[in-house]
This record gives structure tokens, C-alpha cells and sequence, in this order.
């Protein structure tokens, strides 16, 4: 199976567009990811939490790499990553749009999943409201949330790198008022 996923991954055809969503916990990456997954034709959807939560005993939170690293966190988190890049790239090559909702961080973007895309058309938005809304937002999810200096410093991690993405800062829009600023950068895109 892994020498399939390797011959596609260098077959350098072009076919369907990778969209990755980015931002913290609370940012509303996740919504507006599956907004926009019913919004745009022949898509699939990947989330990162849920490829996590494949991991039933034994699961650490990805916040660990920010507050405390562990091996087993960073094992973890790795894999998820893996799984994220080589189905986003599975789906694409079969001419699916792939939305990636996930909080992906610049850095490990450019060493990581850049190499593995070649040929392959992406486009990075991060969703980026002002901290103190992501801080209230995230107190009230229901699946979990971050503590407050975690929270704060993956916002400052997310600041400092976000070159390259383009940026929504959604911290008066509305949902659908995010929706459409995401449509119009991923038509920008692809028209470009």
C-alpha cells in the first residue's frame, strides 16, 4: 500500500485542488471547512480531530506539543499529518477538491506537506480572528478545549507564521460572511 501511495505522490500530473484550513482552536476553521465542503461540488472533507481520535486508549492532545512534547504527542500528531497529506493527495489525484481542516503552523507546513504536494494545486487560508474571541469561542466547545496559556501561545505560534496563507480575520464577519471571503480566495486561486 505505501509504494502505491509513493508512486502517486510523484506521478507529477495535476488534478483536483488541496484547500487547507488553518487556525487555533476556536477560530472557526472547522465550520467554515465544512461549510465550504457542502458548498463546493465533488468534495472531500479531512479532519484533523478526527483522525486523532482514531486513537481510543493511549490518545494524547496535539496541545502537548505546545505546553510539554512527548514522544508519544509528537508520534502522533506526525501520523495524523501523514494520514491527512497522503489521502488529501489520494482524493486530488482522483480529481476531488480536498478541504484539510487542521491547525497547521507554517513551518511545519513548508517542511513537511510542501514536498509531498509536488505538482498539486493548494491553497492555504488561515482563519484568524482577534485572541480574545477564539479565547471565549473555545471555553464554550463542547468536544474539549485548550487551557488559556496553551490557547495563547499557539495564537502567538499562528501569528508569527502565517506568510504565505491568505488570511481571514473573522472576528466581526459572520459565519457567512467567512464562507464567502473563503469562496472568493479559493476562486481568486484557481482562476490565477
Amino acid at each position: 500500500m505505501i509504494k502505491i501511495i509513493k508512486k502517486i505522490l510523484v506521478n507529477n500530473q495535476e488534478y483536483g485542488n488541496i484547500i487547507f484550513i488553518s487556525g487555533i482552536p476556536g477560530s472557526g476553521k472547522t465550520t467554515i471547512a465544512n461549510k465550504l465542503s457542502k458548498k463546493i461540488e465533488n468534495s472531500v472533507l479531512i479532519n484533523g480531530d478526527t483522525i486523532r481520535d482514531f486513537v481510543k486508549n493511549g490518545y494524547e492532545s496535539p496541545a502537548r506539543l505546545i505546553s510539554e512534547t512527548t514522544n508519544k504527542s509528537l508520534s502522533q500528531y506526525n501520523i495524523s499529518k501523514d494520514i491527512q497529506i497522503y489521502s488529501a493527495v489520494l482524493y486530488a489525484k482522483q480529481g476531488y477538491t480536498v478541504i484539510v481542516d487542521d491547525c497547521l503552523f507554517n513551518n511545519y507546513f513548508e517542511k513537511y506537506f510542501k514536498k509531498k504536494l509536488k505538482k498539486l494545486k493548494y491553497i492555504k487560508i488561515l482563519i484568524h480572528p482577534d485572541l480574545s474571541q477564539s479565547q471565549s469561542q473555545n471555553s464554550t466547545r463542547k468536544c474539549w478545549n485548550l487551557r488559556k496559556e496553551v490557547l495563547n501561545e499557539t495564537y502567538k505560534l499562528m501569528n508569527s507564521q502565517n506568510k504565505d496563507w491568505s488570511v481571514i480575520n473573522n472576528t466581526d464577519m459572520t459565519v457567512n460572511e467567512t464562507l464567502n471571503s473563503a469562496l472568493k480566495i479559493i476562486n481568486n486561486e484557481k482562476n490565477s
